[in-house]
């Protein structure tokens, strides 16, 4: 049976996540992701991680944290030890909520070594922690992990149990534009892969746009990955739990056709 997360983004407010409560005990949802709050000051640092320790609280939710990402200052592929610490106390701040799962933005090609670079990270990061550590497929020629090669020269490398794949489909749909080349990228790495985003895209960019917004096959997508038991995360834009609500209506009606 398919299961179902969705974002949760660090200016959420306390009313806001108190909602989604309704959304785990009615069964839609299984999971969610959230965010390392490095960037805030400590009220609203405690504030989230409060409201993220409530609406977990006696309810059987898997969490997933998205690691910081964007910038210079979290571009690992410059070996940066500022950046690699942050990583690392973002790994500890999902301790506290059992995170299993971390989604991972390597960062740029601007290095002479940027492969290498990130293989020699993602060794650190996955050592650091038994828990997996996920690389994102990104849409931009510039991005680490924008296409199939990238994604097999650091994972072959790495060669560590815990290093894993995300795939975002609407990063995949700007980068290949083409379904065929997103399948093939799905169907080689489909042992490898932990967690999946969810969203709609023309492939002109990443829109985070509700299914049907856009083109991408999702039918297509999800048939070559049948059998696939990790989280489908909405990584749409919403304004509010009906939003939530009705974008897994649509998700749901096209897994159900391929089940």
């Amino acid at each position: 049976m398919a299961r179902f997360s969705f974002t949760i983004n660090n200016m959420r407010s306390t009313e806001e996540i108190n909602s989604y409560k309704e959304l785990l005990d009615n069964g839609l949802f299984q999971g969610i992701e959230i965010f390392y709050p490095y960037r805030f000051d400590k009220e609203r640092y405690d504030l989230y991680t409060n409201n993220i320790h409530d609406l977990i609280k006696d309810r059987n939710v898997e969490v997933v944290l998205h690691l910081p990402h964007g910038g210079v200052d979290n571009d690992l592929c410059g070996e940066n030890e500022d950046a690699i610490q942050r990583f690392y106390d973002a790994i500890d701040y999902g301790r506290q909520f059992n995170v299993k799962k971390y989604t991972l933005h390597l960062g740029s090609t601007k290095y002479d070594n940027y492969l290498d670079n990130a293989v020699k990270v993602m060794k650190k990061l996955c050592s650091y922690t038994d828990a997996y550590i996920m690389i994102e497929n990104m849409p931009g020629s510039n991005e680490v992990a924008y296409n199939l090669e990238e994604m097999k020269y650091i994972l072959d490398n790495t060669n560590m149990k815990n290093c894993k794949v995300i795939y975002d489909t609407g990063h995949g749909h700007v980068s290949f534009k083409d379904t065929k080349k997103e399948i093939e990228f799905l169907k080689y790495f489909k042992t490898d892969l932990m967690h999946m985003h969810i969203c709609d895209n023309d492939s002109t960019r990443d829109a985070h746009a509700p299914i049907g917004n856009g083109n991408i096959e999702f039918d297509k997508l999800f048939e070559s990955i049948k059998g696939y038991n990790e989280l489908y995360c909405l990584e749409i834009i919403f304004k509010d739990k009906n939003d939530l609500i009705a974008y897994h209506t649509s998700l749901k009606k096209i897994l159900n056709q391929i089940e």
